[in-house]
């Protein structure tokens, strides 16, 4: 298994803050009892000034991602996905997951004690992870449509972050638990690749144009910027 080097971080605004995205240049960060959103570009010298805050209707964040219209937030425990204006946080529609049209597959959306754990916008459609106890699902949705278009079984126990490269031909996650980077093609197929990665309990993940790992430490309250060892 391949190791990771941190490249920068920084701390996060807030403590209370657990969820990231890398979003055209820019890294969001948001949640906790707060309700608020921080977008702002990192700079090489390992800082980060926020340029915009913006109030979200969720207190325990289950992702962030761009449809190229809507700021789209889940919210962990309810599992509802929030599409927002992305100026003025204006609230567009909600979709109650668990109210998705399933073809096959396990319904972990609609198991009370199931969450989700992260988002990412990618092939014209929201991918999201999900876990309940040691079952952790990873699921291509089609808001339009309102229903699951696919989906595939996470190689970790605890999927916590998801993200696509730039290419949209891979997508990666990050486990909380084995605290391991897993890529998948596309079509949700693993291709047993994994790196190692040194945060102590990461949450979300984002891949920014270089492809290089974006990531927050729940415990060391620091946003990470690393990438695969060469």
């Amino acid at each position: 298994m391949l190791k990771t080097i941190i490249i920068q971080s920084f701390h996060q605004p807030l403590a209370t803050l657990d969820r990231l995205a890398w979003v055209k240049g820019e890294v969001w960060l948001a949640g906790g009892r707060s309700k608020q959103m921080f977008s702002g570009t990192p700079n090489p010298a390992g800082g980060y000034g926020p340029q915009k805050k913006l109030k979200i209707p969720v207190t325990n964040s289950g992702g962030m991602a761009w449809d190229g219209k809507n700021l789209i937030v889940a919210d962990r425990t309810t599992k509802v996905i929030h599409l927002l204006d992305r100026e003025s946080g204006v609230e567009r529609d909600t979709i109650l997951l668990a109210d998705l049209k399933y073809f096959g597959g396990p319904e972990i959306f609609r198991v009370s004690n199931s969450e989700v754990t992260d988002i990412d916008y990618g092939q014209g459609h929201l991918w999201a992870t999900c876990k309940a106890g040691y079952s952790s699902v990873i699921y291509e949705i089609d808001l339009k449509a309102k229903k699951i278009v696919s989906h595939c079984r996470s190689h970790g126990p605890e999927p916590e972050g998801i993200s696509f490269d730039t290419k949209e031909e891979y997508f990666w996650t990050i486990d909380g638990r084995n605290r391991e980077l897993s890529q998948y093609t596309n079509k949700g197929e693993w291709t047993e690749q994994l790196l190692s990665t040194p945060m102590k309990k990461p949450r979300s993940l984002g891949l920014d144009y270089k492809d290089t790992f974006w990531t927050l430490d729940l415990e060391t309250k620091m946003v990470y910027n690393f990438r695969k060892e060469a």
